[in-house]
């Protein structure tokens, strides 16, 4: 049986697993965006589209499986969906303003933090203490979200 007080760890690491694929390959989150442009998959192949729709199913069914672990009330797809949309989103917000000439630095991790803050404080986690913020580049709890300093807490 899992124990309560994990939750909120493997909530944080999936978030933070999203952040670092975002370091390291911004142009995945671009992609998706395209994907929804029927024009743009004119000209690819029936077997690549084929490709890219089974190795999307299988990363969303692990993502739901292991979101399914978080909230008994809550199913991981639901979870999976609201993860997705929202980091996706937010991404795309941040890369739209950069390229109209509004782009802050570190403002897309600052308003990425604070919506996964929601997220948290909306399964009734209370944040997880004293580690590493939502900027570093391995899993760790968040340490400050938005410049605030988070106390360390039992609670789950």
């Amino acid at each position: 049986m899992e124990l309560p007080s994990t939750k909120p760890y493997l909530l944080r690491a999936i978030w933070e697993f999203h952040e670092q694929v975002y370091r390291d390959h911004p142009d995945y989150y671009v992609i998706s965006a395209y994907l929804a442009e029927p024009v743009v998959l004119e000209n690819v192949s029936d077997e690549v589209k084929q490709e890219i729709a089974q190795r999307s199913g299988e990363n969303f069914r692990r993502l739901r499986k292991l979101l399914d672990r978080v909230d008994p009330t809550t199913p991981g797809d639901v979870l999976a969906n609201l993860i997705w949309a929202l980091f996706l989103g937010l991404t795309l917000r941040d890369a739209s303003r950069a390229n109209l000439g509004y782009h802050r630095p570190g403002g897309g991790i600052e308003a990425r933090a604070r919506v996964f803050d929601v997220i948290n404080r909306g399964f009734g986690f209370a944040p997880i203490a004293e580690a590493a913020p939502v900027t570093g580049a391995a899993v760790t709890p968040l340490k400050r979200v938005a410049g605030k300093k988070l106390k360390r807490s039992n609670a789950s």
